[in-house]
Formats: C-alpha cells, sequence, structure tokens
C-alpha cells in the first residue's frame, strides 16, 4: 500500500489544481482580453482564438492583430501569430497576475508616418497616457508582473504618407530571436519595450516614446538604417505563384508607384526599373508546379538600399495574397 502513497498524493494534487484553473479559466480568459482592450491601448484588437491549458498552466493566444489607432489608415498595425503565457496559479488565487514567462511571437509591425509627420505608434492610447503620467498624471491600468518576456520579431515596415503620392514604404528583417527581457511590471512597460524593440532598426524619432522611455526606465537608442543595409541590397523570397504572375505583378506595382520600366525580358525573368528614384532589379526564376524564386535589389547612387527592396518585396507579396 505504502508504494502507491505517492501517486495517490500526485493525483490528488493533479485533481485539485484542475478543479481550480477550470474555476479560473474564464476569469483568466477575460484578464488577458481586458489586458489587451482597446480602452486601454487605444486601438481596435483581435484574437483568432484564446485557449487555457489546464494542466500546463498556460493560456495560449493565436492570432493576435492590433490595428492603427483613430486618424491613421484603418489597416493591421501588429500581427502576432501566437503569445504564450505562463500563469503562477497560487499567485492568482490570491487575486495577483504573475506570469513566470511569456513568449511573443511577432510577425509584423507596420510603422505609419502621417501627412502631419506623425507616427502610429505616437497615438496609442498607452503611449499618451504615459506621457500624462510624466506631467504628474498617473493612470490606473491592470496590474501584473512578467518574470521574463521571450521577444521574437520578424519584419517591420515603415509607410511614409508625407511624400507625393503614392505612399512611400520601406522593409527592415529585425530578425530578433529569444531576445529576452526581464521584471516587466505592467502594460505600460510591456507596450514600450515591444514598441521601442519595431522602432530601432528605423531610425525615425518618436517623441511619444522618447517620453513613455524616459518614465519607465526603458534604453531608446534607435539604430541607423543605413548601417544596416550596407552589406546587402537585395531582398528576396519563395513564392507559391507562377513566374509570368509574378512578373506581370510587378509591372503593375512599378506603374503604381509611378516608376519607370527600363528595360523588361520575361523569358529571363528579369525587369530593371527606377523606383522612389532608386535604380531597381527584379529577377523571377521559375521553380515549376506554380512556384518562383523573386530577389529585388535596390541601389540609390551606387549605395545599397535594403529597407527599399524589403518595401517592394512586401508590396508585391501582399499584392499576390
Amino acid at each position: 500500500m505504502k508504494k502507491w502513497i505517492p501517486l495517490l498524493r500526485f493525483l490528488a494534487v493533479s485533481m485539485v489544481v484542475v478543479f481550480i484553473l477550470s474555476e479560473a479559466k474564464d476569469f483568466l480568459i477575460k484578464t488577458s482580453v481586458d489586458i489587451a482592450s482597446p480602452k486601454i491601448i487605444g486601438a481596435k484588437v483581435e484574437i483568432g482564438s484564446l485557449s487555457v491549458g489546464l494542466l500546463s498552466h498556460k493560456i495560449i493566444i493565436k492570432n493576435f492583430r492590433m490595428y492603427n489607432p483613430p486618424g491613421f489608415p484603418k489597416q493591421v498595425f501588429l500581427v502576432m501569430p501566437e503569445v504564450m503565457v505562463d500563469v503562477d496559479v497560487p499567485q492568482l488565487l490570491k487575486g495577483k497576475m504573475h506570469f513566470p514567462y511569456v513568449v511573443f511571437n511577432m510577425d509584423k509591425v507596420i510603422i505609419i508616418k502621417n501627412k502631419e509627420r506623425k507616427l502610429n505608434v505616437d497615438s496609442l492610447k498607452i503611449v499618451e497616457e504615459q506621457q500624462a503620467a510624466n506631467k504628474g498624471k498617473p493612470m490606473k491600468l491592470p496590474v501584473f508582473k512578467i518574470d521574463t518576456l521571450d521577444l521574437n520579431l520578424g519584419k517591420v515596415i515603415v509607410e511614409d504618407y508625407t511624400h507625393a503620392p503614392p505612399v512611400r514604404v520601406s522593409g527592415y528583417d529585425v530578425g530578433v530571436k529569444n531576445l529576452k527581457i526581464r521584471n516587466i511590471n505592467g502594460i505600460p512597460k510591456l507596450v514600450t519595450i515591444v514598441l521601442v524593440e519595431a522602432m530601432k532598426p528605423t531610425a525615425l524619432r518618436s517623441a511619444g516614446l522618447y517620453a513613455a522611455t524616459a518614465v519607465l526606465g526603458v534604453g531608446f537608442f534607435p539604430a541607423v538604417a543605413i548601417g544596416l543595409a550596407v552589406a546587402k541590397d537585395t531582398a528576396d523570397a519563395d513564392l507559391n505563384t507562377s513566374s509570368s504572375r509574378v512578373h506581370r505583378e510587378c509591372l503593375r506595382l512599378i506603374a503604381d508607384l509611378k516608376g519607370t520600366v527600363k528595360k523588361t525580358d520575361e523569358g529571363k525573368g528579369e525587369i530593371w526599373a527606377k523606383v522612389y528614384n532608386c535604380d531597381i532589379t527584379f529577377t523571377i526564376q521559375s521553380k515549376g508546379w506554380e512556384r518562383c524564386h523573386i530577389k529585388i535589389k535596390a541601389r540609390q547612387f551606387m549605395l545599397p538600399k535594403l529597407e527599399t527592396a524589403n518595401g517592394l518585396l512586401y508590396q508585391l507579396t501582399e499584392r499576390l495574397k
């Protein structure tokens, strides 16, 4: 009988945990949605699905999408295919939100600079409220603690409306993988840290984020974009589309961006053009079975313009969807 005691204890504890998490499941879901509420962030939020692992003590959020704040194009601002949150159950039972480990798998962030030269990141309510807090007007927000945030971020797109139409689009392969950020004590710091990491490669200056970092003690040191592009001027991707269709769409994209085609050879899969005052080369290689590989090279005055190549690739892939 003694040899069964450890197993019985384990089963008893497991049943208690399952019961507690079953009762707390609705609270966890409501809390997660409330934290991401437009009332707090200042932008529309959509969640594809949210599940709670009763035995793993994890919240899994799929297809998290945040849209632009009012005053900006009604389009997506931030896309996270997956968010994983470890929950401290004993603290939860005490009414405290403590998350030992959180993972953000972010696909893209789209920064918009409108005609008034204002950035969408500065118009988020959470950022504006931080500026108010800096002036002695603290805000009331859900209190929680994250011990470790594991941040992954794919790319950042910048849409600049300050130029004459069409909109100028630049892209940056951020490539942030498993960046560990510790001791996050609330949503202002969480949002600020994520946005600061997204802004770094763009060399854009954000007055709102700068003020928020001053309040929260978050370092904000924008990288110089040209330094990231010195060694490379080509963006490339595998596409599940025929080379002929991609060739036609490249020509349409050039026309829509008010660029000029210098030379084109569909047989060789090549297009030479001038877009955004840059010399652009499109090279399309058929892989058969409705698949192809594309390379987009961008240079201006002989200098690499990787952000321009990435921006063109982003616009092309969006059109092909």
